[in-house]
């Protein structure tokens, strides 16, 4: 398809519009910055002055880089190169609203801290969750960690099984984006008694997947191995950082 400046201009405009639904991302300036450097650190081939042809109109991504690019923003890649279709799947749920925020807090951006519990146990159930305020956390650390703050919710551990990495009413941040599951990393699953917080191990020897205590007390917290019989892990996603009293 031959690029013509009308196609360009629209294509900036919707990658503009899903930039300023991320929190993380600057408005103006430094915009060109901020998205540079969070698609390099998912290993995208495109220098800064690629990213500001893009957000400028005068220049329109490869498909790779374009696909890349769509996943990070959590939108259709019809919709981003072409313009086709909805902006998001129909079960792709927009972001928490974000707090009212004056020039002054540009550093940080907000978290939704929900009412939820997960248990590090045999499960928590939460019929009803609201939204109990947001935790601030500095754009630059978002950033870093290649984070999109709209697949970000902080909720509340109980219970002991995961100690000494995380306590009982320790905070924690959940990655609502990262589905996969990866071994020795902790995640959120939706399990047959409510939430759980558990490490996932794999054993590639008989392809088993083990959501593992790291409390070393195994008769209080006993490892679970999953046999091919057992329904699938359901992931709400990864665990990337607790707070609380040490």
């Amino acid at each position: 398809m031959v690029e013509t400046q009308e196609i360009r201009d629209a294509f900036a405009a919707r990658l503009n519009r899903a930039l300023d639904e991320m929190p993380e991302i600057r408005q103006e300036r430094g915009r060109n910055v901020d998205l540079h450097g969070a698609l390099e650190k998912l290993g995208a081939r495109a220098k800064k002055q690629a990213t500001h042809k893009w957000l400028t109109g005068a220049s329109i991504p490869e498909r790779d880089n374009m696909e890349l690019l769509a996943r990070w923003l959590g939108v259709r890649v019809e919709w981003l190169e072409y313009g086709l279709g909805e902006m998001r799947e129909s079960n792709q749920a927009k972001p928490e609203p974000e707090p009212p925020a004056d020039s002054s807090d540009d550093e940080y951006v907000h978290v939704p801290l929900k009412s939820a519990r997960g248990a590090m146990g045999r499960g928590y159930e939460n019929p009803y969750v609201e939204v109990k305020g947001h935790l601030a956390f500095k754009r630059s650390w978002i950033m870093a960690r290649g984070l999109n703050v709209k697949y970000l919710e902080a909720f509340y551990a109980d219970g002991w099984s995961m100690h000494p990495t995380i306590n009982d009413g320790d905070v924690v941040l959940l990655n609502k984006a990262q589905k996969e599951p990866v071994h020795n990393t902790i995640f959120a699953l939706n399990g047959a008694d409510g939430v759980i917080i558990k490490r996932l191990s794999h054993a590639s020897a008989v392809n088993q997947w083990g959501l593992i205590s790291d409390n070393l007390d195994k008769r209080e917290f006993p490892d679970q191995w999953l046999d091919e019989d057992d329904e699938p892990m359901s992931l709400m996603g990864q665990i990337v950082w607790r707070g609380g009293d040490l």
